[in-house]
């Protein structure tokens, strides 16, 4: 979570492990990947991996971002395991910024 304004964020990976021993839907739980809340937030590179809700929610202002990677999770049971109300998923890019 970026929560101050004016940052620079460089070839940032955030990922959610979704395979490998120990590792499952309900074991390793995280919701979002990045949530800024900052004005004027710069990403050169941002990796965003797997998450179980929406993988980036940004919601400054007058922010960028130059690279966006991401891949969605693999690892949902069922469909109604990853249900944002009626809808089939969560975005991987939301912008809540006014």
């Amino acid at each position: 979570m970026i929560d101050s304004s004016d940052v620079i964020g460089d070839h940032m990976w955030l990922w959610r492990a979704d395979h490998g021993s120990g590792v499952g839907w309900t074991s390793n739980t995280a919701a979002n990947g990045l949530v800024v809340n900052g004005t004027d937030v710069t990403m050169y590179g941002l990796f965003v991996e797997h998450y179980q809700q929406h993988q980036v929610i940004w919601n400054g202002n007058g922010g960028r971002t130059y690279f966006f990677q991401n891949e969605m999770p693999y690892d949902p049971p069922n469909q109604s395991a990853w249900m944002n109300g009626a809808t089939r998923g969560y975005d991987a890019y939301r912008s809540r910024a006014r």
